[in-house]
């Protein structure tokens, strides 16, 4: 895709395919759009369910789990950036600091104006995405403090403050009405153990809505190309093309900083400060996050 403005969005997520089900419309619309959508993911998912013998086995999980999100972001538009090597299912036992330097880093050297990462709630309690969640929203801050990782300094990389922080939510009644829609007309068993009460947030916490029915194909694509955590009877195909423009169509978020107007946002780069700096190559970009 080739990129038309300064424009630039990094997102944050624990584990591939993150970021197709938290926000993957709105990653391939900005794409569309010119902008520049970047992705770091925080571990390869090497704990994940295989859903087809065929397509994997323990020992190359995380190989192939990389390849699908490969697969994914070229969907979407997006830039894998790269990994940040964190335990599969463990990143609260890692070092923060190390893992929290590594994504100060990415955003020094990306400078974007949007951040976004999963909300404190982590979906649905996981404590990858709640880990994830706090640590980015510590590099947010540190990213813009000369004295965070004063390190860097030496390398070239100024301090930044990015201009947004958000939150990917799901509100909890439209979750509700996921689940329910898919238990019309199947068993609790493609619920993959979950309780439907325990997703979401309050509609309240949501801040930006995005209308993403443009690029919902490239969603549910890009879900799809995850093809070792979501056999053909997974949630996301047994709620049908109808449901799925109904309930998937939009994407939500809540604006951590700065403080929320008041006012319902459509796009995520309203009210940002876009400078002309000098634009370089993915490649380039990937090469200085992981020196």
């Amino acid at each position: 895709m080739k990129q038309l403005t300064n424009k630039k969005l990094l997102a944050i997520f624990a584990h591939p395919d993150d970021e197709s089900i938290m926000m993957g419309g709105t990653m391939a619309h900005y794409a569309r759009s010119g902008i520049d959508v970047h992705l770091l993911c925080a571990t390869r998912g090497e704990w994940g369910t295989i859903s087809d013998d065929a397509l994997a086995t323990r020992e190359n999980l995380a190989e192939v789990r990389e390849k699908e999100l490969r697969d994914a972001c070229e969907i979407l538009g997006a830039n894998l950036l790269g990994f940040l090597d964190c335990p599969d299912g463990d990143i609260n036992n890692t070092d923060w600091q190390a893992i929290e330097e590594k994504i100060v880093r990415a955003i020094r050297t990306l400078r974007p104006q949007v951040i976004v990462t999963f909300g404190l709630d982590g979906l649905y309690g996981h404590p990858d995405h709640i880990a994830v969640s706090m640590l980015t929203s510590d590099a947010f801050k540190s990213a813009a403090d000369v004295n965070c990782f004063a390190n860097h300094l030496a390398e070239g990389l100024e301090p930044f403050q990015a201009s947004k922080l958000y939150y990917a939510q799901y509100p909890d009644f439209l979750m509700s009405q996921l689940f329910s829609s898919v238990l019309a007309n199947h068993d609790a068993a493609h619920l993959w153990g979950f309780q439907p009460e325990t997703f979401g947030v309050s509609a309240y916490d949501i801040t930006t809505m995005l209308n993403v029915e443009e690029t919902l194909p490239l969603k549910m694509k890009a879900i799809k190309a995850h093809r070792t955590q979501f056999a053909p009877d997974n949630i996301f195909s047994l709620v049908g093309e109808e449901n799925a423009r109904k309930f998937l169509s939009r994407e939500y978020f809540r604006l951590v900083s700065p403080a929320f107007s008041g006012n319902l946002e459509n796009d995520l780069f309203a009210d940002t400060n876009v400078s002309n700096n000098e634009k370089r190559s993915n490649k380039e970009i990937q090469n200085e996050v992981f020196i």
